[in-house]
Parts: C-alpha cells; structure tokens; sequence
C-alpha cells in the first residue's frame, strides 16, 4: 500500500467539535498485488486472493482483495487521518458491513467518513457515542465498501481534568 499524507487540519476531534452530517475524505492508497497477495497468505487464504491463475477461473475473473483486507485499509486511512486520534476512547461496533464491489490490484481507494449520530454522554467528563459511516470508493470513483463504525470519543472536558 502507498499513501499519500494526511490532510492538514485541527486534529484530533472531540465529541464537542463533532455534527451530524459532517464529512471528511481520507488519504488514498494504491492496493498493490503483492499486499493482495500476502494479506490472503496470513488471514483469508482464498484461491482468488492469492493465485494468479486460479483467480482468473474464478467469478472475479482475476485476483482481488479480501473483503476484510479492504476493510481494514479503510479504517488504515481513518486512522491515518488523524481524525479522532487520542479523542476516540473505545470502539464498540461495527455494522452494516457491506462489499459492495472487489479492490483489484492498483486500485487507489479512499473513503469519505460522515457523522451520522451522535449520543452524548451525561457525566463531567462529557463526550459519547459517535456512529461514523464509510463508503469506500476506487480512483473511478466505483463504490467498493459501506460501513458504520461505532466509537466512544471523549468530550473536550476529558482532556482537562
């Protein structure tokens, strides 16, 4: 994977600076064959993840990403982002995961993360639950990927006591 710089922004985020409806672009990242190859070899060995050859018996015609491989680099890029680094207190879920379309190799994919709820927390310390839904797209803007992602993140208040 190679991935371009996070974009410059006041990072981290805190449960006090978050909207609904908000949304940010990730870096993007360009999945290589070899990466393809050695996610399979280590955590979802699939004929059409690994082997060239088979894979172009296969229904995808050719080798392509594990899902959870494509999963994992959409959170990468979050992360990376710096959104809510060192704000987000835990994760607590994940749903509505849905492949939608492979990751092939060369694919550049990024995500764009919207907020789409918010449940504060009524305690001095402030923050809550944030509900984050990704979608997942490749350099031709194919959707790949849909998912929420449910996290704790703290208030501004956290920081200061």
């Amino acid at each position: 994977m190679t991935s371009k710089p996070p974009p410059p922004g006041p990072f981290p985020l805190f449960f006090d600076d978050l909207c609904v409806g908000m949304s940010f672009v990730t870096p993007a990242a360009t999945v290589t064959e070899e990466a393809i190859i050695r996610f399979s070899l280590e955590w979802d060995y699939q004929s059409f993840h690994a082997d060239k050859v088979a894979a172009t018996k296969s229904i995808f015609g050719g080798l392509v990403a594990s899902g959870l491989h494509s999963l994992c680099l959409a959170y990468r890029l979050y992360n990376d982002m710096g959104l809510m680094r060192d704000s987000a207190l835990a994760g607590v879920g994940m749903e509505n995961v849905r492949w939608i379309a492979p990751t092939r190799p060369g694919d550049t994919i990024r995500s764009t993360v919207s907020i789409l709820a918010l449940s504060p927390r009524e305690t001095k310390r402030g923050g809550g639950k944030v509900r984050l839904g990704f979608e997942t797209v490749n350099q031709q803007d194919e959707r790949l990927l849909r998912f929420e992602l449910l996290s704790i993140v703290a208030g501004r208040a956290y920081t200061k006591l």
